[in-house]
Order: C-alpha cells, then sequence, then structure tokens
C-alpha cells in the first residue's frame, strides 16, 4: 500500500507499506517493508520486514532483511539525526552494518 509517496521508475514493490516518503529508481522493497516519512534513493535491495522512519537513506547498498532504521524501537549506533529527529544513513554506515549483519 502506497499513501501520499512518490515512488520512481524501475521501483519493484512486493507487499510493502509506503507512506509520506519518495523512492526513486531501480530499488526492490520485498515483502513487509515498511517506510515513513523518508527518502531512499536510486539503486536499493530493502530485505523483507525492514523497517525505516523519518530517515534520508543513501545510494547503490542493500538493507539486510529485518534491519530498523530511524524508528523508536532502533538502538544507538552509527547514524546522525537532524535537530527534527531526521536519520541521515550514509552509505558508509549502511555497508558497515550489513558488512556485521552478512558476514
Amino acid at each position: 500500500m502506497t499513501e501520499s509517496s512518490d515512488i520512481g521508475a524501475g521501483v519493484f514493490i512486493e507487499d510493502a507499506t509506503i507512506g509520506d516518503s519518495v523512492i526513486r529508481s531501480k530499488t526492490v522493497l520485498e515483502e513487509d517493508v515498511v517506510i515513513e516519512d523518508s527518502v531512499v534513493l536510486d539503486s536499493w535491495l530493502i530485505g523483507a520486514g525492514a523497517r525505516i522512519g523519518r530517515a534520508m537513506i543513501d545510494h547503490h547498498a542493500t538493507l539486510a532483511a529485518g534491519t530498523r532504521i530511524g524508528c523508536a524501537d532502533e538502538p544507538g549506533g552509527a547514524r546522525t539525526a537532524t535537530p527534527p529527529g531526521i536519520v541521515v544513513a550514509p552509505l558508509e554506515t549502511l555497508d558497515e552494518r550489513r558488512r556485521r549483519l552478512d558476514p
């Protein structure tokens, strides 16, 4: 389901929920992904069950299944939050997280 969002060309959505977000091009959202109040740049694979909230996600990487970014239940970690509470996840941070999750 998609509400109040801008979805770019070449985005494949497999039973995901997207609200008030921008998903740029060439991105795959696997099943049970939830993205709210966020911007996801080009060329992504977002694994099943991932949750992204109030975040800006850099381009050309992969989020493992079950990843949580910017959600209330997300523990600390290498990320930056702006004063209004928006999480910025640069590519280097996400690649490091991926290496820890996928040995």
